[in-house]
């Protein structure tokens, strides 16, 4: 368990730092003397757009699949808390007025 840890650290850290970097780069390189068509620092920008996109993708995916789990969650939990014994009008502080 403790090695699966380390390596979903080590994985996260990777992808961290590749973002970082690419980041940097287009920072770094957003106001570069551009020498028109085949400009290889145009090209290496472009690649990493592409990987910033493909990353907003997956976290994107990553959010869904935890909103999803959350929600099955507080389902469960919900469904839980009303299957007590004693769920009365009383218990649940119903008033009923005429």
């Amino acid at each position: 368990m403790k090695k699966k840890r380390i390596l979903n650290l080590v994985v996260c850290l990777f992808l961290a730092l590749s973002v970082l970097c690419s980041v940097a780069y287009l920072f770094i390189e957003a106001v570069h003397d551009c020498h028109g068509h085949g400009c290889p620092i145009c090209a290496q920008m472009d690649e990493c757009v592409k990987a910033l996109a493909g990353f907003a993708v997956g976290v994107a995916g990553a959010y869904f699949y935890a909103a999803r789990y959350v929600g099955a969650a507080c389902a469960s939990a919900q469904r839980k808390s009303l299957r007590r014994e004693n769920v009365t009008l009383v218990a649940l502080k119903v008033k009923l007025s005429n």
